[in-house]
């Protein structure tokens, strides 16, 4: 900024250095009363560096003090940078404070900072000869950015982490409050993992029911093998043995509000339909509106109706309901 010739009035040059960035803001006429906020321009350097220095006079414990700042934004996302050194020092280049003995600032792509102090007057002014011989001070800021690039967050990582940490806690009786009876084993579990995964298990144990009361929730509808896959689910967000489990565990999945569990079942039985399970899959579809895996089912009698008719009188016998449904979904098909 151009010098005035008006000995009254406040103005200021500036001169920036890049590599490091080093930014320097002289104050001319500095003991003259300050009584409106005094701000340099906005220096915008290269890396995504915008800075800005600010003085501010006030009264503080009677006492005329101007607070004195400098606000860096850093907006480039990927990089990093370091406020290494910032002050103020008079004309004859004494530095009068030097605020280095505080540690690097360090930010990144997209925040802002401000740091500073303040200078008493009253105090400058006694020793106005040798503080500030020509009522300027010079405000600087050393600043450095760092080509650091910031790996983004592989969530994948933290949630299998997680997972694992969990798994950990699969089947721990030390830690456990709650055992599930299935057959003729007890497999200990944990309220909170069961209720934070199944709105089923919450309900359960929020609603004073005898399972919340004893401790022990009996399982008589799922096999043990499943009941223990979906405890893995649960905890885990796994199921290791899902191809032979696929079957008995979509009703478990569909029992405890599993939406994902029942999908990952429905989706592997799909692929696993023969003349062997065809009849058995569509009943299991039509009981837990399996919507994908009944039509898969469909589909497959129609490509395949020698071979399913060759499957003998038992098997049309034990599922003699459903043959009147593929019977409509044939006829609706060919129409």
């Amino acid at each position: 900024m151009a010098a005035t010739c008006d000995p009254h009035l406040i103005n200021a040059e500036t001169r920036t250095q890049a590599s490091p960035y080093f930014i320097e803001w002289t104050v001319h006429n500095f003991l003259y009363p300050i009584t409106n906020p005094v701000d340099s321009p906005s220096f915008t350097l290269g890396d995504g560096v915008d800075c800005r220095f600010h003085l501010k006079y006030h009264v503080f414990s009677n006492q005329e003090v101007v607070s004195t700042s400098v606000t860096v934004h850093y907006r480039c996302p990927g990089k990093v940078c370091y406020i290494d050194r910032k002050g103020f020092r008079n004309s004859k280049q004494e530095i009068k404070e030097d605020w280095c003995a505080q540690p690097p600032l360090r930010m990144e792509g997209g925040e802002t900072v401000q740091f500073g102090t303040n200078l008493h007057l009253s105090l400058i002014s006694r020793k106005k000869t040798e503080n500030i011989p020509d009522n300027s001070l010079t405000f600087f800021c050393y600043i450095t950015v760092v080509e650091e690039m910031i790996a983004p967050i592989d969530k994948s990582v933290l949630l299998r982490n997680m997972a694992g940490d969990f798994e950990k806690e699969l089947y721990n009786s030390k830690s456990s409050d709650v055992t599930l009876e299935v057959e003729d084993e007890s497999i200990p579990a944990h309220k909170a993992v069961l209720a934070a995964r199944s709105p089923v298990f919450a309900a359960m144990f929020d609603s004073g029911m005898s399972e919340q009361l004893s401790g022990h929730v009996r399982i008589s509808d799922i096999k043990k093998e499943a009941v223990k896959e979906l405890l893995r689910f649960l905890y885990c967000c796994r199921v290791d043995r899902l191809q032979d489990m696929a079957y008995d565990l979509l009703p478990a999945a569909d029992k405890y509000c599993l939406p994902d569990l029942k999908d990952m079942c429905e989706r592997t039985m799909v692929n696993q339909i023969k003349v062997e399970n065809v009849f058995m899959y569509l009943e299991l579809a039509n009981s837990h509106q399996c919507d994908e895996l009944r039509k898969a089912t469909i589909r497959y009698i129609k490509a395949n109706p020698k071979e399913v008719m060759s499957c003998g009188a038992d098997v049309f016998r034990t599922h003699a309901y459903l043959l009147a449904d593929v019977f409509e979904e044939l006829v609706g098909v060919t129409s």
